[in-house]
């Protein structure tokens, strides 16, 4: 015999009564399956998942109207639990997808659209990229196909060991 937890017909193992919090926890629960197919169309794991994104929204919710009223609350603890929502959320499918802007009417319509584009356009130049920035942090030498450092803004050229 399977409880009501796992055959679908509860979300709680004992009935946590009839308040704010627990009507909230429901809602949010219902709402967030639906937009990921219906309670009925989830796995378990998605199910314990959506379940812990709902209580962690609740205790959002409760931090941040302390934070309307005026009263002081744990920062940390506000971003910590922001952090993990969001991270489930996203397990979930539930975060939309960032909008990439189209590159501008300056001319660089060529310029690439993410970063592994612009990695493989500098190594076909010969040039190695920050992870981040998308600067240009080495070179290839000429002379010894070395690593060296861009050159310096004083014309001297980087740690090459030919001096180049």
């Amino acid at each position: 015999m399977r409880s009501a937890v796992s055959n679908g017909t509860s979300l709680h193992s004992e009935r946590p009564g009839d308040n704010r919090q627990a009507r909230r926890f429901k809602d949010l629960v219902s709402d967030l399956s639906e937009m990921i197919g219906g309670w009925a169309a989830l796995s378990e794991v998605q199910r314990q998942l959506l379940r812990r994104v709902a209580m962690l929204s609740i205790q959002l919710e409760a931090l941040e109207l302390e934070a309307a009223k005026g009263n002081k609350i744990n920062h940390e603890e506000y971003a910590r639990i922001a952090g993990h929502q969001r991270r489930l959320l996203g397990d979930l499918g539930l975060l939309p997808r960032p909008v990439r802007e189209e590159a501008d009417d300056a001319g660089d319509d060529d310029a690439p659209k993410d970063f592994r584009a612009l990695v493989e356009q500098a190594a076909k130049e010969g040039r190695r990229l920050s992870h981040a920035s998308g600067e240009n942090i080495s070179r290839r030498c000429p002379a010894t196909s070395c690593w060296r450092s861009p050159t310096r803004a004083s014309g001297r050229a980087g740690s090459c060991p030919s001096g180049r």
